[in-house]
């Protein structure tokens, strides 16, 4: 399954990792407990250069790029289990709290590397981990059993490379999603996504609608803020395959305690020293 539509709405009985109910939403990673990472599998003689095209990552904007190594088990591809957060992470964090975001559609996005932390056209748009100037495709597929964020690794679509080889400069190609949420719920909304965000990294765009006018029985005309996050687990796994590190993954693998990941600083020397 894609991890574009993993997570189910409320009331249909499947349990979505997030933060703990009824915690305070902060800039740190107490906002989530579990992680639905992506996977990515590695040969051995392949763990440093992926560590290290991870490392590079994280030093952009869109950082931190928070990791686990695991040992292959039996009967799966490659010798190493790259583990890094997905995009529904994120979903679970607004879910437990409360939050229901609708997936809406899945693309590939214009992303510049440059710090932005801030809001722009008065309090309307929130951009956090980078600039997404555009979305290039999209794919609108609602109810999708074809894993759309491998369909469009594994078509080429992505850039991220790009972003590393000019230094900052310019601009990449990254695979992301877009979702919808009650705008009566924004400022938790917005929150709770900047807190994570911090805490697992990514692209965040957040926009409230323009309009607020009324429909003839009272209801808003423009009931839904929109959120287009780039996960990190998305991106590590576009970045392996351009690199020629990966050629499997899962887009979703099970569930992982928050405390399983770490800084790709801290992971580097035990993957070193195991060699």
């Amino acid at each position: 399954m894609s991890a574009w539509w993993a997570v189910s709405p409320p009331g249909t009985g499947v349990p979505v990792p997030g933060a703990t109910l009824g915690s305070t939403p902060s800039m740190s990673k107490e906002t989530y407990t579990a992680s639905v990472p992506s996977a990515a599998s590695l040969e051995a003689d392949a763990v440093d250069d992926a560590l290290e095209l991870v490392s590079r990552l994280e030093s952009l904007p869109l950082g931190p790029i928070p990791i686990s190594l695991e040992d292959s088990a039996p009967g799966e591809p490659g010798d190493t289990r790259l583990l890094v957060p997905s995009s529904i992470t994120l979903d679970g964090v607004l879910l437990a709290h409360g939050v229901n975001a609708d997936l809406t559609t899945a693309g590939i996005l214009e992303y510049e590397p440059v710090p932005v932390d801030e809001f722009s056209d008065g309090d309307r748009q929130l951009q956090s981990g980078g600039r997404i100037t555009r979305y290039v495709d999209v794919i609108n597929g609602e109810g999708s059993s074809i894993d759309v964020i491998s369909l469009l690794i594994e078509a080429g679509r992505t850039d991220v490379l790009t972003l590393l080889e000019t230094e900052s400069e310019g601009s990449g190609l990254l695979v992301g999603d877009g979702r919808q949420f009650p705008i009566n719920r924004y400022e938790e909304a917005r929150d709770l996504a900047v807190a994570s965000r911090d805490a697992i990294g990514g692209v965040l765009d957040f926009r409230r609608p323009r309009e607020q006018d009324k429909l003839p029985n009272g209801s808003s005309a423009w009931a839904f803020g929109s959120l287009t996050y780039v996960g990190v687990g998305e991106l590590v796994l576009a970045a392996l395959s351009e690199a020629g590190l990966t050629d499997e993954w899962d887009t979703l693998y099970g569930t992982v305690e928050r405390n399983s990941f770490e800084p790709v600083a801290a992971v580097a020397p035990t993957a070193a020293l195991d060699d």
